[in-house]
């Protein structure tokens, strides 16, 4: 089951609340993205997509709700961006345990959260977000 998420103001309040000031989970051991770790991916002029970071919030034993926030350019803010996300249980990313693409527009302030479920317990996991300009 799928649990509600309303926005990035609520989120980031009770991310802070539930975790003492410290949103990172231990549950996400770090961040990967190919050859940047700021860059998402999304083309060749190398600019840093995800300048607020990645965050994770409120595991379970089955679950994890994952966040972050794609830094659109001046050409971007009206149009759609795809952001992919992969969980995987390995730093090379060759054991996926979750994914999805999520879209990211003004209307959510590029914002994408999502509630990564079918994890197991008591595991460590890896997370990778990239940018696709729709």
């Amino acid at each position: 089951m799928k649990r509600e998420i309303t926005s990035r103001r609520a989120f980031l309040a009770k991310s802070i609340l539930a975790s003492g000031g410290i949103i990172l989970s231990s549950q996400l051991l770090a961040c990967k993205d190919d050859d940047f770790p700021l860059l998402g991916g999304g083309g060749k002029d190398n600019i840093p997509r995800f300048l607020h970071g990645v965050g994770s919030f409120d595991p379970t034993d089955s679950a994890v709700i994952i966040w972050t926030r794609f830094t659109p350019t001046e050409t971007e803010i009206h149009k759609e961006i795809r952001v992919k996300w992969q969980v995987a249980t390995d730093f090379g990313f060759h054991r996926i345990a979750a994914e999805g693409v999520t879209v990211g527009s003004a209307a959510n302030d590029f914002t994408i959260i999502e509630d990564v479920t079918g994890l197991a317990a008591e595991s460590n996991y890896f997370l990778s977000v990239r940018s696709r300009r729709t």
